[in-house]
């Protein structure tokens, strides 16, 4: 595991599973780096999940050997648990796809030990799954954490909502607690590439790498050149090391229409939908733990 530059007393650690679409763009990189990187967080595996399988039919697998690279690129390959989520969405919100990722979020939901978050950077697939297959993981996650669905309150089509709208409302009908990141929150995680070459760059084979896709990525995409990225998924890294300081409210759990619009419904589930993350502690808090590891 990483050496991290400051130690947090073990009453204090969250255990955190991810599933991550991480081969669709390259913010599902940086936020697995990050979150391993943090002192805070102990991470017990690392899902691959689906994404625009229309397209790309063998999606998962190839976020599953990129979570690899990433893994390879840190030095921690074979350290931590990777498993295979489901291929595809669900085809009804009561067939559950049965996958390791599912399998893996219910036994250690069930395992004692530090709170258990579930942060889900993509398609909700394989948390909407578990809880089908055994809906009393409720009582044994503090929180499942998800980034997707366009701006509260009037929503609409976004990509991860978009790649399974029925496991999303899976998670919206359920007992978990859940905490959601729309995208008018996380949109604050933007850097500029000058940024990436003179903060990323110098940090080692991950930082070697993760500009590199950086750079590639934007040079590849049609239109007019922007010397930016968004790196979405951080967000949620920094939510679930630090839920109360970024601005959210509480509301009654809405479901997802057909347009992806959120639905209001009468009933007492409560969801938490963050408003602001942080982007000044995010982005600092990253380039820092980044830099002290390459250091170390």
């Amino acid at each position: 595991m990483p050496r991290h530059a400051f130690q947090v007393l073990p009453e204090q650690k969250i255990r955190v599973i991810i599933s991550a679409d991480a081969k669709n763009e390259i913010d599902d990189q940086y936020a697995i780096a990050y979150a391993l990187l943090s002192p805070k967080i102990e991470v017990v595996g690392i899902a691959a999940a689906h994404f625009v399988i229309h397209r790309l039919p063998d999606s998962m697998e190839r976020s599953y050997q990129e979570i690899e690279c990433v893994l390879e690129k840190m030095g921690l390959l074979g350290q931590i648990p990777v498993l295979r989520g489901a291929p595809q969405n669900l085809a009804h919100e009561n067939e559950p796809i049965d996958s390791e990722a599912a399998r893996f979020f219910i036994k250690q939901a069930h395992t004692p030990g530090q709170p258990l978050y579930v942060l889900s950077t993509g398609a909700i697939t394989d948390m909407a799954s578990a809880y089908l297959l055994d809906p009393t993981i409720s009582s044994g996650i503090e929180a499942a954490v998800w980034l997707g669905g366009n701006a509260f309150p009037e929503g609409g089509s976004e990509f991860n909502l978009a790649n399974d709208v029925a496991a999303a409302n899976v998670i919206m009908d359920s007992d978990l607690k859940f905490w959601l990141i729309p995208v008018n929150a996380s949109i604050a995680m933007s850097v500029s590439y000058a940024e990436v070459v003179h903060r990323i760059k110098p940090c080692g084979a991950i930082g070697e790498y993760l500009t590199e896709i950086t750079l590639a990525k934007g040079t590849q995409e049609i239109g007019p050149h922007e010397e930016n990225r968004i790196l979405w998924d951080i967000a949620g890294v920094s939510v679930v090391l630090n839920p109360n300081l970024h601005r959210h409210h509480d509301i009654n759990a809405p479901r997802f229409g057909e347009d992806m619009r959120y639905v209001a419904m009468n009933r007492e589930h409560a969801i938490r939908v963050y408003d602001t993350i942080d982007a000044r502690f995010t982005l600092e808090d990253l380039y820092a733990k980044y830099a002290l590891f390459a250091r170390n």
